[in-house]
């Protein structure tokens, strides 16, 4: 008897801990209402239970735990009402920021979700170019690209229209062939976003070395012997002040989004280091090449150039030669192309044997001369085995989007990217 009762009781305790946590788990969950079971027939802490706040009902996070053995009660889960949810996603669409919990469980399950660009009765109809791909402004270039889901984090924030809408069509095209990679992409497009994220990056990271020196030593100090019921209260009220605000500053840290997010909405964070960035910003002038794969929370790939030309042959006033040695390449769209390709590798390289590309990259950069290597590809492919993967795609892509035929080196380049994946995803 004894151990048909203790099975019985892990088995409801673990069906209903699991539950808790799954309800936990959901955004808009408020609570449960403890019932009473049919087979309840002894007054217990159960009917404490049942009347809690006098209708049973406990809040998020105040769920009791099964209190006896043989307890065959249940709960029933509680949800934020229809209206205010539907109000809440309304929000939460048009500004991620406004509902932080909410954001949190997207970001927790968005490899399967695609976020909406705003909750309306009818899908927006985008203008498309010859190719048939949607295209905007730049507003609207975001949009397409939060739609389409090319990237978790995505700022077109002061960028040209026609660079947006060339990013989207390029990283939309790659992922074609590689979808897996999509958690590879940081779309952001601003030089003025870079800089905000560099500084706060390295703003938390100094504040969390000022934090662990006060929690160190606060800490000895309470150690210490003799000291009264208050001087104790006070010093465990200051270490909990200084974790709580280390674990804000690692948030921000290590959420690249929230920190977009901020600087485009000027928010209170914005706010409160608005005055030293701009002084570390005036300080710190650093003038940025036409496309940078810029590192730290995986990657941002995106045209961020400190300004832009007022031209179309000034958008990639840096530099943009080195683009142009790939025959189809000539075109400023192949930029975007050759920074995609760039990710896709990166991607592969964590996840597959790269071997048999770098043996390649290596046997032809030891037994061809330059000039035969420009010819085969470009004279800057060869640079690195990275670069000639990224001007290999570029010229697969940009060949694939004329109607003609891309250079055999370059396909076979691409081939090889293709094989490693394919094997990746088996």
């Amino acid at each position: 008897m004894q151990a048909a009762r203790l099975a019985v009781t892990e088995m409801n305790n673990a069906f209903y801990e699991g539950n808790i946590n799954s309800y936990n788990a959901l955004p808009f969950y408020e609570g449960v209402y403890w019932k009473l079971s049919n087979a309840h027939v002894v007054t217990d802490i159960c009917d404490d239970y049942a009347h809690h706040n006098g209708d049973g009902f406990f809040l998020k996070g105040e769920e009791p735990v099964k209190p006896h053995p043989w307890c065959r009660c249940y709960v029933v889960p509680a949800f934020q009402d229809k209206v205010k949810t539907i109000e809440d996603l309304r929000d939460w669409a048009r500004n991620p920021l406004s509902n932080p919990e909410l954001e949190n469980w997207y970001k927790l399950n968005n490899k399967t979700l695609s976020r909406p660009i705003e909750i309306k009765e009818e899908k927006k109809k985008w203008k498309t170019n010859e190719r048939g791909f949607p295209i905007g402004d730049t507003a609207e270039a975001e949009q397409i690209a939060r739609e389409l889901n090319l990237a978790d984090n995505i700022s077109y924030y002061n960028m040209p229209a026609e660079i947006a809408n060339m990013i989207n069509e390029a990283v939309a095209d790659v992922l074609k062939d590689f979808p897996e990679s999509r958690a590879q992409f940081k779309l952001v497009g601003s030089h003025e976003v870079v800089e905000w994220c560099r500084f706060i990056e390295g703003q938390c990271r100094n504040e969390l070395g000022t934090a662990a020196i006060e929690i160190r030593e606060l800490s000895e100090k309470l150690r210490a012997k003799g000291l009264s019921a208050r001087e104790k209260q006070t010093l465990e009220k200051a270490i909990d002040g200084w974790k709580k605000k280390a674990k804000e500053l690692q948030t921000l840290l290590t959420d690249r989004d929230l920190q977009i997010k901020e600087f485009e909405a000027k928010g209170n964070i914005y706010k409160k280091y608005r005055k030293r960035y701009e002084e570390v910003v005036a300080i710190e002038e650093k003038e940025m090449g036409p496309a940078v794969a810029y590192t730290g929370q995986g990657k941002m790939v995106g045209l961020m150039p400190k300004y832009y030309g007022k031209s179309s042959e000034k958008l990639f006033q840096y530099q943009s030669e080195i683009h142009n040695w790939v025959p189809h390449g000539g075109k400023k769209e192949s930029v975007p192309y050759h920074e995609a390709g760039h990710q896709i590798f990166d991607f592969i390289k964590d996840r597959g044997d790269v071997s048999e590309i770098t043996t390649l990259y290596r046997d032809v950069k030891g037994g061809f001369t330059e000039k035969d290597r420009a010819r085969m590809l470009s004279e800057y492919g060869f640079s690195t085995v990275d670069e000639m993967v990224a001007e290999s795609v570029a010229e697969v892509k940009m060949a694939q989007r004329e109607g003609e035929k891309p250079q055999d080196f370059a396909k076979r380049v691409y081939g090889m990217l293709q094989d490693i994946y394919a094997k990746y995803g088996r």
